[in-house]
């Protein structure tokens, strides 16, 4: 009996209420890329996906299906460049979001950036979590990025899309051009529409202090209890 008790408590304190799936994602299919922004498509329930949208250094660039800036130009590195695309979710209290990956295309013109990084506000944008290069110019470079590494997320998560160092993607030996171009589009896989640029997680309920403690108290109370029929069984 306290066995089962203690099972039914455990479970209805630490069960995942979600699978594996879409934590937010943005459709870029038929944009024209000069968007202000790129409100979410798709958000997993109890988070709230964010606007994709541009740090003040950048302008809007034309580009089809996509999110495009031009303005990379800033020898100034993450976290203290505005030269940034930004994009996240916001999470419901009481429960947590463990990220697995992201999957994105980018591309940039001849004279944009020609490495890209993603940062994350877990260290207010300090370190990426990974680095790529844009190249060549004229290609899409689409990535599946593992977010392994972060940690469990609560509150209000952003991750930026930051240019690192400052070199053109035809020719690292000079600066990025201020009228160079990057942009972001779906996932695709040889040539093929995959999925939307997105990032996948699992969403689950954090368990209340005073659950665990009730569990901490059925398991120590049945413990005892085994414990005594065995001593009387002994006997």
């Amino acid at each position: 009996m306290f066995r089962s008790i203690a099972s039914s408590l455990m479970m209805l304190a630490m069960t995942s209420i979600a699978s594996a799936a879409t934590i937010v994602s943005y459709n870029l299919q038929g944009t024209t890329g000069d968007q202000a922004f790129q409100a979410p498509f798709v958000q997993a329930a109890n988070t709230t996906g964010v606007n994709l949208t541009r740090g003040a250094g950048l302008l809007a660039s034309a580009a089809a299906s996509s999110f495009s800036s031009s303005g990379f130009e800033s020898a100034v590195q993450a976290p203290s460049s505005n030269e940034f695309l930004e994009f996240g979710f916001n999470i419901a209290p009481g429960y947590k979001v463990d990220v697995s990956e992201l999957y994105v295309g980018t591309r940039s013109s001849n004279t944009g950036p020609g490495t890209i990084g993603l940062y994350s506000s877990v260290d207010n944008f300090t370190t990426p979590i990974s680095t790529w290069g844009v190249i060549p110019a004229t290609s899409f470079v689409n990535q599946v990025v593992s977010l392994s590494s972060l940690p469990d997320l609560t509150g209000n998560v952003r991750f930026r899309l930051y240019e690192v160092g400052n070199a053109q993607a035809n020719n690292n030996a000079l600066a990025t051009a201020s009228t160079g171009t990057f942009r972001v589009t779906a996932y695709f896989v040889s040539g093929v529409f995959d999925r939307d640029f997105q990032i996948t997680g699992t969403v689950n309920a954090v368990p209340e202090a005073s659950s665990i403690f009730m569990v901490m108290i059925v398991m120590t109370v049945g413990v005892v209890a085994v414990r005594a029929r065995r001593r009387v069984a002994s006997v």
